[in-house]
């Protein structure tokens, strides 16, 4: 692959391998390397740019979750040297709940939940990520009602009226051509997210 580490087989290797190197060797600073300048990381939490958010939110999970896994179930891919690479990611994840964080305090639960990664590349670094987890998986197995879940997130924020629209008319949604962004303003955060990251990790 044109721009890739040749330490990489192809597309689904390069997912899988970077993957492991955030999550299961704790090298999450590598994700300053494999996240392009400003690129945009899309959830149903809203959408940050650039690798910072991503970092911080990423020790803020492993935090709640020290021992989290992310097995790769399947990489299914296309692209080329000329268009770039895209890869959709199903994950199978495995977490002890055992630190204070954005799901409370610790029950020592564990859990298991999946999570699709969709993830659009190009030299050797991912410019564009749309990221799903299950979220209802997580609560219901830490005895937690969805919908109160739900209802809880939206009255932190100042209920209804004054809560953060995760998508909307401001949001940008076009991939420049260099894969670089120039916006750098956040559409999700929240107050809570002073204390409790509820921004997108990288998986």
């Amino acid at each position: 692959m044109k721009g890739f580490d040749s330490k990489y087989r192809d597309l689904p290797d390069y997912i899988l391998q970077i993957t492991h190197q955030i999550w299961e060797e704790k090298d999450v600073e590598s994700i300053n390397q494999y996240y392009a300048k400003g690129m945009p990381t899309r959830s149903p939490q809203g959408v940050i740019y650039g690798a910072e958010p991503v970092v911080k939110a990423t020790y803020a999970t492993l935090e709640e979750f020290p021992d989290r896994q992310l097995l790769g179930e399947d990489v299914i891919w296309i692209g080329n040297d000329d268009e770039g690479y895209f890869s959709s990611h199903r994950i199978f994840t495995r977490a002890t709940h055992a630190n204070l964080g954005v799901y409370g305090e610790p029950t020592g639960k564990k859990l298991s939940y999946r999570v699709i990664a969709d993830c659009a590349c190009r030299n050797n670094q991912v410019y564009d990520e749309w990221l799903v987890r299950d979220q209802g998986a997580i609560v219901r197995q830490l005895d937690i009602d969805p919908q109160k879940y739900a209802h809880k997130l939206i009255q932190d924020e100042g209920g209804i009226d004054k809560c953060t629209i995760p998508f909307n008319q401001n949001t940008p949604n076009e991939v420049p051509s260099d894969g670089i962004y120039t916006c750098l303003l956040y559409t999700s955060p929240s107050p809570r997210d002073a204390t409790l990251s509820r921004m997108p990790s990288s998986a």
